[in-house]
């Protein structure tokens, strides 16, 4: 007998994406485009917005956009090749808005505003909820983008460096593998 999947291997296998609901994200889209903005509960598959939501580990709440996105908000956007995104606004024009991956080296590509159709309100990590669309958070997003990620790219740089290191000093040396102490 197999073991039932995880929600995030029924999302992996679906391009459509399946939520918690039972729904796919374009018929949410849909009836929040109709009037019917219902919250969505789903996994994130990617490391774009590392540290603060972590691949597979944490679930965020996502709600229809009903008003106009703010720098420092987390959204979702579908890119070209059909992904669904989910990053923070890092710059709004008067034809568009730029988002920013908080793990990412370059900001995206402008987009045209209705590009943008969800507003992740909220996130659950290690069991607790946290809110996600209020000032304050807002305020961290644009100090993250500011000050946090500058540093966090340069201790992600120095800890590949490291890694290399310790490989070369130590060939034995795998991630993941526990060392023979003999």
């Amino acid at each position: 007998m197999s073991k039932p999947q995880s929600l995030y291997e029924q999302l992996k296998e679906q391009d459509e994406g399946f939520l918690d609901n039972g729904i796919g994200i374009e018929k949410w889209r849909e009836l929040g485009e109709n009037g019917a903005p219902i919250p969505i509960r789903i996994p994130v598959h990617g490391f774009s917005m590392m540290p603060l939501i972590r691949p597979e580990k944490d679930m965020i709440t996502i709600m229809p956009l009903v008003r106009a996105p703010k720098v420092g908000d987390i959204v979702m956007f579908r890119r070209g090749d059909g992904k669904y995104i989910v990053h923070r606004v890092y710059r709004i024009f008067i034809d568009g808005i730029q988002t920013w991956g908080d793990n990412c080296i370059n900001a995206d590509a402008p987009r045209k505003r209705e590009d943008i159709f969800g507003l992740i309100v909220s996130m659950e990590k290690n069991g607790k909820t946290y809110k996600l669309d209020n000032d304050k958070q807002r305020a961290y997003g644009v100090k993250w983008m500011k000050y946090g990620r500058p540093v966090w790219m340069i201790g992600q740089k120095i800890r590949a460096i490291g890694g290399k290191i310790l490989r070369k000093i130590c060939p034995s040396f795998h991630k993941g593998r526990s060392h023979n102490r003999e």
